[in-house]
């Protein structure tokens, strides 16, 4: 069985996980934007990456990314921290097992927490991987974030946070919920982690996504346009949505999605594992 780590170590641990999801996930989910916002152009997930290559380059499918960069520190260490933290605001003194529902509940104040940085970056990051080739809008992650402040206030760099935060919630309930179970049955009784983060971390990523991608089509829907197109943000996308594609449009870009869910998941589990580790080593 797994040690229970404290937050400072979930803090540390999550920062190194999230960056190693931003490197490993960020063409797939640059994919995944393309598809949700230009529905019927795009076969699929190759025909996405083909396209952008030969139009673009390579280096095509990691743009946007300085947007996640900048804030891949504090939102994934403040996810797990908000994690740890959950877990021992909930728990019994000495407890060493949590329940499930402590879990999820756990996973859900994580969710919350992390709206409040996921947000704003999830907004630019959204807007500088809808741009086309030719003369842009936006130069980059601060021109982008100036602009958005100029044109429309705070309002503007946090539009689609509700549907962020509709979709953060329940998927870092899921995530931490998953990852936690498969480790303790990955384990059993051994205290030896070594492959167990890479199956367990991917399988929890792609439970996530299955649960996320519905909220987070709407939020992309939302953050790519200008403020003011969908008034009444969740409420006027989701019948839009429903009537270009039904329920499956709700799950436009779901092959890419999952493989990346599985690849970069696998990484961040990996990563966090490995500095608890080196941690345990040089600190204790």
């Amino acid at each position: 069985m797994a040690k229970e780590r404290t937050p400072l170590e979930y803090l540390i641990g999550g920062a190194f996980g999230g960056l190693s999801v931003v490197l490993v996930g960020h063409p797939f989910d640059t994919i995944k934007v393309q598809l949700q916002m230009s529905p019927g152009i795009y076969k699929g997930m190759f025909h996405v990456a083909r396209t952008l290559i030969a139009r673009e380059g390579p280096f095509s499918l990691y743009k946007g990314i300085t947007a996640p960069l900048a804030v891949v520190i504090p939102f994934s260490a403040i996810g797990f921290f908000s994690f740890g933290a959950g877990k021992l605001l909930i728990s019994q003194p000495g407890q060493t097992r949590f329940t499930g529902l402590q879990i999820l509940i756990s996973g859900m104040f994580s969710g919350a927490c992390t709206t409040i940085v996921a947000a704003p970056g999830e907004r630019i990051k959204c807007l500088l991987q809808a741009q086309d080739k030719g003369p842009k809008k936006y130069k980059g992650f601060l021109d982008c974030a100036q602009k958005l402040l100029i044109e429309g206030g705070i309002r503007n760099l946090y539009l689609g946070t509700c549907a962020t935060l509709l979709r953060d919630m329940p998927s870092c309930a899921t995530y931490f919920y998953c990852y936690e179970r498969i480790m303790e049955f990955l384990l059993g009784n051994s205290t030896e982690i070594t492959w167990q983060p890479l199956l367990a971390g991917g399988t929890a990523g792609i439970a996530t996504w299955l649960v996320s991608l519905p909220a987070d089509s709407i939020k992309t829907r939302i953050q790519i346009s200008p403020m003011g197109t969908y008034p009444r943000g969740v409420r006027s996308v989701f019948p839009i949505i429903m009537k270009e594609g039904g329920i499956l449009g709700l799950y436009r870009g779901v092959v890419p999605v999952l493989i990346r869910a599985f690849i970069a998941n696998a990484a961040c589990f990996y990563s966090l594992e490995l500095t608890f580790n080196i941690m345990d080593k040089y600190m204790s």
